[in-house]
Parts: structure tokens; C-alpha cells; sequence
């Protein structure tokens, strides 16, 4: 059953990135991989429940590949995540754009699940950092992990709406990241998340809203800078 279930959902893959949408039929799905249409309803329950599985074979890339660290600074992990899950969204976008485009309009006990795993992938990042602690308590952990995915999904709906390209998403997902722990970390590392922001805010500037509305982002100063102000 699983390697039936693997076969349809990498034929769903394959639909979306021929048809450029999620519009194909159940039917158009069940001819192409060789089974009657109700087998897919028994397998997945609906077209959603279908979808969201291919969604999380996406996801379980990210999570496996997006926690090998090559750093041992608890804060350079966190970017790493950020920057290995930007890379891996945006590395089919044929598939994912429409695919998260539908998703986004579904409210399931599926999505429910999806959110818990990019929790999940922003908790285990946080991991070392809360260890050596740079966190105040496991509970700073999971807001701040709560946040991050809300700062994931708020940029990928950007980014689905092709408002951003592979190049600003990665760039917002690193300025989002590093301001979400600039705000939480010490005098000493902010430095390093200092200059993430400035790398990423010059990527990041043309790329975003219309010239009537652009906002250019601002990188936060240390209580030390403003002093000296």
C-alpha cells in the first residue's frame, strides 16, 4: 500500500508540473497511474488529502535535509535551517507554487498537521540554542519557533503568489530569521546577525511590493549603537 500510495502521489507531482495547476481531475490522476478512481478516494479521502500528502513528502525533504548542521554556533544553525528550507521550497517551484496555492484555501484537520510539522523543524533548530542557553525557558523556545513558522508561511504565501522569486524568498526567510533572534539574543552575537540582516536587506529590496508601496526593511541597532547616536 505504501509504494501505491508513493506511485500516485509522485503522479500527482508530475500532473502539476505538466498541467501548471492542481486542476486535474481524480479521474485524469487515476488513468495515469493505472487504478480505478475509488481507489484513491480509499487511499486519501479526498483530492485535499491527496495533495497534503504530497505536500508532506515535501515537507519530510526539508526536515531531513534541513537538520544536517554543518555549524556548531546554535545561532548559525538557526540560519542554516532557514536558509536549507528556502533553498529546498524553492528548488521545484512548478510543483510546490500551485500546490501550496491550493493548500492555502483548505482548512483540515490536514493543515493542522502541516503546521505542527514546520513547528516541529523550527523547535529541533532552536534545539542547541536552548541548550547552551540562549533561551530564557522551553517555553521562549516554542514561541519563538511558533514565530518562525508564521514567518515561513507568511513568506512562502509571498512567494506563491510570485510577488518574490527563489532569490527574494531566500533573502526574506534569512531577514525574517535573524530578526526574530536579533530581538532575543546577546550584545556579542549580534554582530553576525547584523550583517545577515544587511546581506539580506540588499537582496531583498527590489524585489517586494510595487515602488509606490516599497518599504525598505531596516536593520535594528544594539543598545550600544544608539548610545553613540
Amino acid at each position: 500500500m505504501a509504494e501505491r500510495r508513493g506511485r500516485i502521489v509522485a503522479a500527482a507531482a508530475e500532473l502539476i508540473r505538466e498541467t501548471g495547476g492542481t486542476d486535474f481531475s481524480m479521474e485524469m490522476l487515476a488513468r495515469r497511474v493505472g487504478v480505478q478512481p475509488a481507489t484513491l478516494y480509499n487511499l486519501f479521502r479526498s483530492k485535499s488529502g491527496l495533495l497534503y500528502a504530497l505536500l508532506y513528502r515535501c515537507l519530510d525533504d526539508i526536515v531531513r535535509d534541513g537538520l544536517i548542521f554543518t555549524s556548531t554556533d546554535p545561532i548559525r544553525r538557526v540560519l542554516e535551517a532557514a536558509e536549507v528550507a528556502a533553498g529546498l521550497t524553492t528548488r521545484d517551484p512548478a510543483v510546490l507554487r500551485p500546490l501550496c496555492q491550493f493548500l492555502i484555501g483548505v482548512r483540515d484537520d490536514h493543515r493542522d498537521l502541516a503546521m505542527r510539522r514546520s513547528h516541529e523543524f523550527w523547535r529541533a533548530a532552536l534545539e542547541k540554542a536552548e541548550e547552551e542557553g540562549l533561551l530564557a525557558s522551553a517555553a521562549e523556545r516554542e514561541a519563538l519557533a511558533r514565530q518562525l513558522t508564521i514567518n515561513f508561511l507568511g513568506t512562502m504565501d509571498v512567494w506563491v503568489h510570485e510577488e518574490l522569486d527563489a532569490v527574494g524568498f531566500r533573502a526574506q526567510i534569512l531577514y525574517g530569521t535573524a530578526l526574530l533572534l536579533f530581538a532575543i539574543v546577546d550584545d556579542g552575537r549580534r554582530p553576525l546577525l547584523g550583517r545577515q540582516l544587511r546581506a539580506a536587506q540588499r537582496k531583498l529590496a527590489p524585489r517586494v511590493f510595487s515602488e509606490r508601496d516599497r518599504v525598505t526593511p531596516v536593520v535594528p541597532l544594539s543598545p550600544q549603537s544608539k548610545r553613540r547616536r
